[in-house]
């Protein structure tokens, strides 16, 4: 259903979409000797193992049809995601509800087939935020974010809260060493991004007062739920997101603060403009507590409205008729 939905509605827009600057440079990927480690780690820049699979896909399909493949394997690994969420929180319909509410998301579509790590960044977390959130062991946790940071050094983030829960149950002097060595490791990387000149005017973060800032940040977070759906029912849009966060909230404890840590850390980056919430592509880190606040809105309707049947009808029938702007970036 889910792919039938994606291609009917947007194979026309991919079809029309030719690879521009952005893309090509990603794509010089295929370039490149796999063995020329220091022309890779310059191309792939903190996402070394994205760079490895499009690598992998250049070397099996031509590049004009890139974007097919790309939305392909998007399309496989929204499923696959959904399954393996459905299977362990025991609502299919409510996941089906916010997989519907992902493909409304302008910025989703942008970049479910262009060769971005963005949305299966956003995938892979989805997964660990549904089978990690509850555990303490530190083994574990270290093992799954090593491969998750080596595919983008971004996802950091979201050790953080794990983590910090596995040592406060038991504290484990070699693990603290470990998880140091890594959030410093790429923070190093990533701080001279964020300082960059070049990054800064990329995205036009400039140096304001106290009250700017926090107008900025409010604006920004506007324009963030805009990412998510941007079809002309901000506050529609940002009521059901605020009745699902709250459900979160009172739900699954632990969901929550593993997804509202890296969006605090972020939020706050974003006060001293040296993060660009609010500008699109950057915003797609930050989903995954939306898609778990439109599961549990989903639920809430599941529970408040009878037959259930008609709900799952009415909310799949409005998110497939609602406008998708695909100009967003």
């Amino acid at each position: 259903m889910l792919v039938i939905y994606y291609y009917f509605k947007f194979f026309s827009f991919i079809s029309s979409e030719s690879i521009w600057y952005d893309d090509a440079h990603e794509l010089l990927i295929s370039k490149i000797n796999l063995f020329d480690i220091e022309d890779l780690i310059g191309i792939a820049d903190y996402h070394i193992g994205f760079s490895l699979l499009l690598l992998l896909i250049t070397y099996v399909t031509d590049l004009q049809y890139i974007y097919f493949l790309i939305s392909f394997l998007f399309c496989c690994s929204l499923i696959a995601v959904g399954v393996l969420i459905g299977d362990k929180l025991k609502s299919r319909s409510s996941v089906l509800i916010s997989q519907l509410a992902l493909l409304t998301s302008p910025v989703i579509i942008q970049y479910s087939f262009r060769p971005k790590h963005f949305v299966f960044e956003f995938l892979i977390i989805l997964v660990l935020s549904t089978y990690l959130h509850s555990t303490s062991d530190s083994k574990l946790i270290f093992l799954c974010f090593i491969p998750v940071i080596i595919f983008s050094g971004v996802s950091v983030i979201y050790l953080i809260y794990p983590a910090f829960k596995s040592l406060r149950e038991k504290f484990d002097l070699k693990y603290l060493l470990y998880i140091l060595i890594i959030v410093l490791f790429v923070f190093q990387r990533g701080s001279k991004k964020l300082f960059s000149e070049r990054f800064q005017e990329y995205w036009g973060l400039e140096s304001i007062g106290l009250l700017e800032s926090f107008e900025r940040l409010l604006l920004n977070n506007l324009l963030f739920i805009r990412s998510f759906n941007d079809s002309g029912f901000l506050l529609i849009t940002s009521f059901c997101l605020f009745v699902g966060i709250f459900q979160l909230f009172k739900k699954n404890r632990e969901i929550f603060l593993f997804l509202f840590v890296p969006a605090l850390i972020l939020n706050s980056l974003s006060f001293f403009n040296l993060y660009p919430i609010g500008k699109g592509r950057t915003d797609l880190i930050l989903f995954p507590i939306l898609f778990f606040s439109i599961y549990y809105f989903a639920n809430l309707c599941d529970e408040k409205f009878k037959p259930k049947i008609l709900i799952f009808v009415f909310l799949t029938f409005l998110l497939v008729v609602l406008p998708v702007n695909t100009e967003s970036k």
